[in-house]
Parts: C-alpha cells; sequence; structure tokens
C-alpha cells in the first residue's frame, strides 16, 4: 500500500500526514493507533497543538516491516 501524497508542509517544510489518514491507511482505529505508539511499535506522532501527523517515511518503514513478517 503507497502512502499518499501530503498536501501541506508544516513550519519546517515537511509534508506530514494527519493521525486519521494514517489509520485508515493501516486498517486500525486511532485508539489501536496510539496503543501501538506507547508500545513502541508504530512511530512517535509530530504533534502541532492538538494534532498528530506522521512523516511519510515512517509509515511507509512501518507497512515494509510488516511485509517482511509475512
Amino acid at each position: 500500500m503507497k502512502t499518499s501524497q501530503p498536501k501541506t508542509p508544516d513550519s519546517m517544510g515537511r509534508y506530514l500526514l494527519p493521525l486519521m489518514e494514517v489509520a485508515a491507511m493501516i486498517a486500525m482505529s486511532r485508539e489501536t493507533l496510539y496503543r501501538k505508539i506507547r508500545q513502541g511499535l508504530f512511530p512517535e506522532p509530530i504533534k502541532q497543538g492538538n494534532r498528530s501527523f506522521f512523516e511519510p517515511s515512517d509509515v511507509q518503514a512501518y507497512l515494509s516491516k510488516l511485509k517482511r513478517k509475512n
């Protein structure tokens, strides 16, 4: 599964994916995604205010890791 291209850069010029988009891409709920983050199984989000975003490369690395396990 490919990550979609983020549309808006953050203040540092990075293009980030919002949490709900990432959760949909990896087919898990927001709560499960946060649990995996707490367990150290998913990369930490980048917080902007009260919103969470992810680097597309981190999401792709996670998906690649899952593929290697299967």
